[in-house]
């Protein structure tokens, strides 16, 4: 499908979004980073709400002010954000909490850290009306924040890149069946059993 163009009101988006990644993003972390080492605490930012503003300045579609409720913007587009640049590590040896800037495990001094990859986007669907709602949404965004460089453990440039998925379209029919199996197969079932349910998990490695 062609977006409405009329939900366009963001302009000179391109100029704005190197702008709002430099004040919002890359700024702050510097700035948290700097602090995590005196406090030890995750130098991690939330990255929810900073994926709807990254959203709109994409799309030049604003969002509804809505918050968690609502449409995320203002053409009815739901927008799933995954970060995968503030993700804690494990220590190999000792099984400790290893920070991203960290190089040795803070606890028993091992170089053998397990660098996590493996944050994905979340879909909740707990009946059938928000699995209906999924099956006929316009458009779905999503943002993802990552490093370009991990697999040869490089974290000092991040990647921010963004998907749409257009559910009600026969060439991304596949999004439908894989929602649609979750909340049958997975989720009620569980939901029945009295198990611990989850939301439907998208990996970015499916598609990126």
């Amino acid at each position: 499908m062609t977006p409405d163009a009329n939900k366009i009101t963001i302009f000179d988006n391109l100029q704005q979004i190197y702008q709002f990644i430099d004040e919002i993003i890359v700024t702050p972390k510097r700035s948290l980073k700097k602090w995590a080492t005196i406090t030890n605490q995750t130098p991690a930012a939330k990255i929810g709400y900073i994926g709807q503003h990254l959203a709109s300045l994409i799309t030049g579609v604003p969002g509804t002010g809505s918050g968690a409720r609502g449409d995320d913007l203002a053409d009815g587009s739901e927008v799933k954000s995954c970060n995968k640049i503030d993700q804690a590590d494990k220590c190999k040896d000792c099984g400790a909490r290893v920070m991203r800037f960290e190089e040795t495990c803070p606890e028993c001094g091992s170089s053998k850290i397990d660098r996590k990859d493996d944050s994905k986007w979340l879909f909740s669907i707990r009946d059938e009306h928000e699995l209906n709602q999924y099956l006929t949404m316009d458009r779905v965004v999503l943002i993802l924040m990552d490093y370009p460089g991990f697999k040869q453990q490089d974290y000092k440039d991040m990647r921010i890149t963004c998907y749409e998925i257009y559910p009600k379209e026969e060439r991304m029919k596949v999004f439908g069946e894989l929602i649609t199996n979750h909340y049958y197969n997975i989720y009620l079932p569980k939901l029945t059993n009295n198990e611990k349910t989850n939301p439907m998990n998208l990996h970015p490695t499916l598609i990126v």
